[in-house]
């Protein structure tokens, strides 16, 4: 695991109903958590205020994603790795292009704020 891959993993709703497995974006790590952002296919019917924190992927294909994805900035999910083990499932890697492309989304993100 390393920083920019893209894996996938269980992840919990935020009303502790239940779950589901889909990919995550790694953004870094240590001993105990893995930080990570969602990602997404589901873009058309979100409302405008949603849609203002999903970097829409150009390389998802080359990624090693079925279908356009967009990655959810709206909130970093802190990962017990612990809970995890060894259920992440690896998927590829982020390309430069995309790197690059969600370094300035957010940089411009934090300036519309």
């Amino acid at each position: 695991m390393k920083t920019n891959e893209l894996v996938t993993a269980y992840i919990t709703f935020g009303d502790g109903s239940g779950g589901k497995r889909r990919p995550i974006l790694i953004l870094g790590y240590n001993d105990e958590v893995i930080i990570a952002y969602r990602l997404t296919t589901k873009y058309i019917n979100k409302s405008a205020k949603i849609k203002e924190h999903y970097y829409k992927m150009l390389d998802w294909s080359i990624a090693g994603l079925k279908t356009q994805s967009y990655i959810d900035t709206s909130v970093k999910q802190r990962l017990s790795r612990h809970l995890i083990g060894r259920q992440l499932e690896y998927i590829g890697e982020m390309t430069i292009l995309d790197i690059n492309g969600l370094s300035e989304f957010i940089r411009n993100k934090v300036r519309r704020s």
